[in-house]
């Protein structure tokens, strides 16, 4: 909100998150973690077992800017967070040394180092300032940003932070360099140690009111025995008992948690500390809101560099080196904070497409072309792939049994999965370096998950093998396969435009993912569909023709995959794959359409098979089990912003729904996908 002449902006703003929480905790670490502070939240399942907890974080900040004058502003904001519920990280712990009171009077003194869960308050109200003031210098035709944030908390956690920047344009190409400092310090938490001494043994033999120690029967724990060994005990009568009879073994009691702080954490960022970093930042703008930016930077963080003390110690003392490249697109420049003296205007990255051209359904790649030389486009696209229901072969649903019998090639099947949920996150980037050629780059994302259950009739498990059962599930992300792009103009009339695509992917996902480690036993590589990328180069052609009449819009693509390699690393090949679609739109507004697609696709089954160790334990570890023929019926709305601020931003949705599946082998069943997508175009 601007007022006083626009010299004056507020800005304010909230949010809530509510999360939930469930962290795997790792069967080898058992042994060695305790975990009795949280037993009723763990889920036990098939022998694993899951931590669960929920957190809500609610947030609210106010911000005011200021122009002091033609050469500075100041920039303010205050920020309350309010956190509750499961604060702790699962997978953080803190060394307790026990050290049993008997022994403090011997000369020599043994602990038992015991790592217990950490634990952390329950609620965390942080309240942090923020003020940056900018400087435009004309001498040096240049800005300086200065910055302070204070912070504060009921963890005791309370810090500052001082940053400093020059802003230096280098002659008049579009060069910046940009140097900058940084200073950070923090106060412990209240509850930080980086480890804890307590005088009472971790566990010992119970004793009755009598000083006697209690042994019980191992096969009735509701009869119990009293004396110094197995050889003098005593029942509840003061019977005398044989021990070794009676199968008596020793009561063992734990430490008593009370004699423990109510809170505690060895998490290295929890301590107190400082830390000084510096970098510089070279910049090019390219034209249009569009920049190229590389980075360097050093950075060190000690004990001793804290305000107002020397630290708490030397455990979380570390430095290191980071080097960055990007590409930056500022695609709404009227709203950030100008290099203030500089006379940018506004008006001089006006928006440079305004006119309509049809958006083809959101499920559809490839499918449209910038117009002018020197255009650039930025954009994000979500697509959710989800599989569950029945097990499937060929076109019908098939029994446990069968599959036992026959999914897994000469092997009995085991296991078969519940669901899986595929996400893939696209950036969008492209280019026109003339008006009939793009080039496109679209790195990825990739996140999935399965669970899986035990079939009916399956064999018992193979000695010495761990089962996966799926009870905590199984879940890979990380970047995968990256797609580059050339797209020719072939066509380009009113009412009629054919382009083709000529793009590859380059194998940047994982193929070699393995399941965790569990039992001591290694988990082997993940299932095919489970990995990150295909492993291979691959050609990715396409050729799409699109038409539009007043209000209506159609168009239809053929687009394949044919993979370049025989294998990849770890030994296989996807199938390729072929795929042609056809859709319709009409223009309910001039902003708002709304299109229905039609798609066929064919994929091949996948060649070779893993050279390394994996457990087969279901049809998702044989290659003849993927690919098929698949029928879809999509339905999307397509929108786009046509004026104002925000004008040039487009928006999409389809949700892809199968008709028909003639599925190779045994598959999950297909429940549809749903694509999602953004784009800027200037």
């Amino acid at each position: 909100m601007d007022f006083n002449q626009k010299l004056t902006s507020v800005k304010w703003g909230g949010g809530y998150t509510s999360s939930k929480i469930g962290a795997i905790l790792d069967h080898d670490s058992s042994p060695y973690i305790t975990k009795t502070a949280y037993e009723s939240q763990i889920v036990r399942r098939s022998g694993s077992e899951i931590l669960r907890g929920d957190r809500q974080d609610w947030v609210t900040n106010l911000g005011l800017t200021q122009v002091l004058n033609k050469n500075a502003l100041i920039d303010a904001n205050i920020g309350y967070t309010h956190s509750s519920g499961f604060l702790e990280n699962p997978y953080k712990a803190t060394s307790i040394i026990f050290i049993d009171p008997a022994s403090l009077n011997n000369s020599s003194i043994t602990g038992d180092v015991r790592a217990l869960i950490e634990q952390r308050p329950d609620i965390r109200n942080q309240v942090a300032l923020n003020a940056k003031y900018i400087q435009y210098i004309n001498w040096f035709n240049a800005a300086m940003h200065l910055g302070y944030r204070l912070s504060v908390d009921d963890w005791g956690v309370n810090t500052h932070t001082f940053d400093a920047s020059w802003v230096q344009p280098i002659g008049s190409s579009g060069w910046t360099l940009t140097p900058r400092i940084r200073y950070y310090s923090q106060d412990a938490a209240s509850f930080y140690r980086p480890y804890l001494f307590s005088q009472q043994t971790y566990s010992r033999q119970a004793v009755d009111s009598l000083g006697r120690k209690i042994w019980i029967d191992q096969n009735n724990i509701t009869k119990q025995y009293f004396g110094e060994t197995q050889f003098d005990l005593v029942d509840q009568n003061g019977t005398p008992v044989d021990g070794f009879q009676v199968n008596a073994q020793p009561k063992i009691t734990s430490f008593d948690a009370g004699k423990l702080p109510d809170h505690f954490s060895s998490d290295h960022r929890l301590a107190g500390f400082g830390a000084l970093s510096g970098g510089v930042v070279l910049n090019k703008m390219l034209g249009k809101g569009v920049a190229l930016e590389a980075g360097f930077e050093y950075y060190t963080r000690a004990s001793s560099m804290q305000v107002g003390s020397g630290g708490n110690n030397s455990f979380a003392d570390f430095d290191y080196y980071v080097a960055n490249a990007a590409i930056k697109f500022d695609i709404e420049p009227a709203t950030s904070l100008p290099m203030v003296g500089s006379g940018r205007s506004s008006t001089s990255h006006a928006h440079a497409s305004q006119h309509h051209h049809a958006m083809p359904p959101a499920g559809v790649m490839f499918g449209h072309m910038l117009d002018k030389s020197g255009d650039f486009m930025a954009g994000y696209r979500f697509m959710y792939n989800w599989t569950g229901g029945n097990m499937m072969h060929g076109t019908h649903k098939v029994n446990d049994q069968t599959i036992v019998d026959q999914g897994c090639s000469s092997d009995s099947c085991r296991f078969v999965p519940t669901f899986m949920d595929m996400r893939m996150h696209m950036v969008d980037l492209m280019y026109a370096p003339t008006h009939w050629l793009n080039v496109m780059l679209m790195p990825t994302f990739m996140d999935m998950d399965m669970n899986l259950r035990r079939l009916d009739g399956a064999p018992p498990p193979k000695p010495g093998v761990h089962e996966h059962t799926g009870a905590a599930g199984h879940e890979t992300g990380a970047v995968g396969d990256t797609y580059f792009s050339s797209l020719i103009k072939l066509l380009d009339i009113p009412g009629h435009h054919v382009h083709v695509n000529l793009g590859f992917s380059a194998p940047t996902g994982k193929v070699d993912i393995e399941l965790r480690r569990m039992a001591k036993i290694d988990g082997g590589l993940i299932h095919f569909g489970m990995q990150l990328g295909s492993g291979t180069w691959d050609f990715t052609p396409s050729l799409t023709y699109t038409g539009d009449h007043n209000r209506w819009s159609w168009g239809t693509q053929f687009s394949g995959i044919k993979r370049l390699e025989a294998q990849n690393k770890s030994g296989y090949r996807l199938g390729d794959q072929f795929q042609a679609t056809t859709w319709g739109g009409y223009d309910l507004t001039h902003w708002l359409t709304v299109t229905a697609r039609g798609a066929y696709t064919w994929q091949d089954v996948i060649h070779r098979d893993f050279n390394q160790f994996n457990h087969r334990i279901g049809p998702m570890d044989f290659p003849s089990n993927y690919g098929g023929q698949f029928f879809d019926l999509g339905f999307g709305v397509n929108a786009r912003i046509p004026g104002g601020r925000f004008a040039g931003n487009r928006f999409g949705v389809e949700w892809l729904q199968p008709v028909r599946n003639d599925f190779n082998g045994f598959q999950l069943d297909r429940q549809g996908m749903l694509s999602a997508t953004w784009s800027y175009q200037f």
